[in-house]
């Protein structure tokens, strides 16, 4: 993981930005690769689910970069010859260092480090990485922080879009213009939001659609995440009390595999949390749908993160 560059933008009214053509991938074994002339001027990355190794990539006999667990990328770009037989390299190093709670060093049973097949993507020469959304009850405000990554410094404009349903018409938005830095970059776009419903853990709880697009130099840019849900809540804590959406909350557990077919009938037996913290390798078994239907239904999820070897470079450099 890197250290980001963070921008913080002003907010404006905003309608709903283009979208880019989209993301290409192309399955990866190593060795001598033709790599497409057209994709000169994109953003071409190694990319692949890793565990318990980091690897190492050469392009044309120079260093391209470390890729580290859990979604290993590394940006191969400016080492490339477009149009063109490229030499890239792939080297695995074991993580000797980490050593998990009973599974040893090598990862899990069937000691998987090399998860899924290496592909090579091409986006836009910026994109929309990943973001966050961030309500807070309290102040009466969403804050959507937006990661970037970008080859060179350009000027760009963040637009994010909540609606009821994906897709649905705008209930709030806001944009927000800054100049971004070369590589990896943290764009936070504030939004005044009076009267949001808020999510409680109750069965059919209230949730949101939220986009986010991207403009750069006047060109729109790809996403890996276009959208994502999310619930308007906040929690915090005073003194002993627990508090929810302004007021005390208690919680009761229930082990996930128990889980109703139709997860709303969880509050019938009287809980709301979803206990799944023995994944504490999560990153192999949470999945995004699962966790939006615990959402739908009012389950809070209390689960395990992966282990801190995962961010382990951005605990010593960052």
């Amino acid at each position: 993981m890197k250290s980001k560059a963070i921008v913080l933008c002003g907010i404006a009214a905003a309608g709903v930005l283009s979208v880019s053509a989209g993301i290409e991938r192309r399955e990866f074994k190593g060795g001598s690769t033709d790599i497409p002339a057209e994709w000169k001027g994109r953003s071409v990355r190694l990319e692949q689910r890793i565990a318990f190794c980091e690897l190492d990539a050469t392009v044309n006999g120079k260093a391209a970069g470390t890729a580290y667990a859990p979604d290993a990328t590394v940006e191969l770009a400016p080492f490339l010859k477009f149009g063109a037989a490229n030499d890239i390299a792939v080297s695995e190093r074991v993580a000797a260092d980490y050593f998990g709670r009973g599974d040893g060093p090598f990862g899990n049973k069937d000691n998987r480090r090399r998860l899924g097949k290496m592909e090579l993507v091409a986006r836009t020469a910026a994109y929309v990485d990943d973001f966050f959304a961030r309500p807070s009850w309290r102040e009466k405000k969403l804050t959507v922080d937006v990661e970037i990554e970008s080859l060179a410094s350009c000027k760009g404009e963040v637009e994010v879009v909540v609606s009821d349903e994906p897709n649905g018409p705008a209930v709030v938005k806001g944009s927000a213009k800054c100049a971004l830095e070369k590589g990896s970059n943290v764009v936070t776009v504030e939004i005044p939001w009076a009267n949001p419903i808020p999510w409680e853990p109750v069965a059919h709880a209230k949730t949101y659609d939220c986009r986010v697009t991207l403009v750069a130099d006047g060109k729109p840019c790809d996403s890996n995440r276009p959208r994502a849900l999310f619930g308007f809540r906040e929690i915090w804590r005073e003194g002993k009390d627990i508090y929810l959406n302004g007021h005390i909350q208690r919680f009761r557990n229930f082990w996930f595999q128990g889980l109703p077919k139709d997860p709303n009938d969880v509050h019938k037996y009287g809980f709301n949390v979803s206990y799944e913290a023995h994944k504490h390798w999560a990153y192999w078994f949470e999945k995004e749908g699962d966790m939006e239907a615990r959402s739908k239904a009012g389950i809070a999820v209390f689960t395990g993160m992966p282990s801190i070897y995962f961010v382990h470079d951005a605990i010593r450099n960052n």
